[in-house]
């Protein structure tokens, strides 16, 4: 059976994110600029998330959902999420975004 094609893997985990909900915000981490990347590897994909702040308190949730989101189109153990921080100006986008 052919190998996937990298683009496509990174579009349906793309499109399997929109289901994780911020539970802080309620809104899709997608539409709130918080997938930094999706890359497809050989092993399987690796997301990048931006989290609003240092410390999180959702941050083990949001982690939690965004592997299960992920595996659901490339398997069981075969996704890696990388946890990072927006950038103030990030999160000011964010917040103006929001108040809009």
């Amino acid at each position: 059976m052919p190998r996937p094609d990298a683009g496509d893997v990174e579009r349906a985990v793309h499109a399997a994110l929109e289901g994780v909900i911020d539970p802080e915000i309620r809104r899709p981490i997608t539409e709130l600029d918080m997938v930094e990347r999706v890359t497809a590897t050989d092993a399987g994909v690796e997301v990048g998330v931006r989290l609003t702040i240092v410390g999180c308190p959702a941050s083990d949730r949001i982690e939690q959902d965004v592997r299960a989101a992920a595996e659901q189109v490339v398997g069981a153990g075969n996704a890696v999420v990388e946890l990072g921080v927006m950038t103030p100006a990030q999160r000011a986008a964010l917040t103006e975004r929001l108040r809009g």
